[in-house]
């Protein structure tokens, strides 16, 4: 098995069955919010025509993925059932110098200028990753967002890598790939 990735794991890639919150337990139906999540992606596709035409696209599944990460996140949040292995990533990573801080925090201004990197302003193009979370306090969410997307990509990949150990293979990382858009 091989993983790659620097910075951070791409959710287009996260089962999304074995979010908590989002498993359903035997005899369970799913949250109301992810089969309107569901049905709504569902909808948008047929309107787009990519049911008859069979095709897939990577950012359409990673946009879909984040959505339903985001939507689980804050249900999460507002039940005060965060598990606390996430609340421990999570201030690990709340570092200066940290790769998935400066993942997170380039994933959420690249959402909220909607521009490529380069052009930033100055005013962000020049900070660190911490003076931009003190500075924009308007992205700390979707930072939040962005490790928890990398905190469950960990766990499922932690998950399938000891599965791998146990069956006598070894699992390998590259770290010359990137989920970076820009």
């Amino acid at each position: 098995p091989y993983l790659g990735g620097m910075w951070g794991r791409d959710p287009a890639y996260c089962d999304l069955s074995q979010v908590p919150g989002l498993m359903a337990q035997e005899g369970e139906p799913l949250p109301d919010w992810y089969i309107q999540l569901l049905n709504k992606r569902g909808l948008q596709m047929q309107l787009e025509g990519k049911f008859q035409q069979n095709q897939y696209s990577h950012s359409n599944r990673r946009s879909f993925v984040m959505e339903a990460l985001q939507q689980n996140f804050q249900q999460l949040q507002c039940s005060e059932e965060m598990p606390e292995a996430f609340e421990q990533f999570r201030n690990e990573h709340l570092q200066e110098g940290d790769r998935l801080l400066d993942y997170a925090v380039f994933m959420a201004i690249s959402e909220h200028y909607r521009v490529q990197w380069w052009q930033w302003g100055d005013d962000v193009k020049n900070k660190s990753a911490m003076e931009i979370l003190q500075d924009y306090p308007a992205i700390q969410k979707d930072v939040e967002v962005y490790l928890y997307s990398q905190f469950i990509m960990d766990e499922q990949w932690q998950g399938y890598a000891d599965a791998v150990c146990e069956a006598g293979g070894y699992p390998m990382m590259d770290h010359a790939y990137s989920v970076l858009r820009n």
